[in-house]
């Protein structure tokens, strides 16, 4: 056990809005946290010496994925049928073959520039004390792996062509201590036993 620790970079984020986007970053992880450290945590042992981090992606805007509430007084965020996608992905590495399908530069080819501080974590925060996590936000798509462009969806109740005009995209990168490794690989079990999982947050 141990507290969380976040230190993200903020990729694209205004400089003035970092303090709050860290913020809203951790509170979504902790949130979600049974979800995210457990399914990292059955990818790091079953991977393992293999490093990696966890991808969180959607097309749901990086403020509406966090609860932020929305300016229009129409439509809130539990009406936009929000949904995220989480998949590991490992550093290849020569002559080793057990290893996701999906390597981090599958998953991260269209926004490491945004990630600078990706390989630091992975070399030091992905073991059983840490886990890093990546959290892409593209509601156009473009910075998104194909299979995750093509499968996410936009959120509901919004005119699909204004919300990906208006929303920029958002990559964020952290490191996230488990708070307990073995609870939570004995709560992953076999369901974390695949490339990806869709979280849906909106829906009963």
């Amino acid at each position: 056990a141990g507290k969380m620790s976040v230190a993200y970079d903020i990729g694209n984020s205004p400089p003035d809005q970092a303090a709050s986007t860290k913020k809203l970053a951790l509170d979504f992880i902790l949130r979600f946290y049974p979800h995210l450290a457990a399914f990292a945590a059955y990818h790091i042992e079953k991977y393992r010496p293999l490093k990696g981090a966890l991808f969180i992606f959607s097309k749901v805007s990086f403020h509406d994925l966090m609860d932020v509430p929305r300016d229009s007084t129409t439509v809130t965020n539990s009406e936009l049928d929000r949904m995220f996608a989480m998949s590991w992905g490992c550093r290849p590495v020569d002559g080793v073959t057990h290893r996701p399908r999906l390597s981090v530069l599958d998953l991260a080819g269209k926004f490491l520039k945004s990630a600078p501080s990706l390989d630091h974590y992975m070399d030091n925060c992905c073991d059983r004390e840490m886990f890093p996590v990546v959290i892409c936000c593209d509601p156009r798509g473009k910075t998104l792996p194909d299979v995750f462009d093509e499968n996410l969806s936009l959120p509901k109740n919004v005119d699909p062509v204004c919300y990906m005009d208006e929303t920029p995209s958002m990559t964020h990168v952290g490191p996230v201590k488990f708070f307990d490794f073995g609870a939570m690989l004995e709560l992953a079990g076999e369901s974390a036993d695949c490339e990806a999982k869709c979280i849906t947050i909106d829906r009963p």
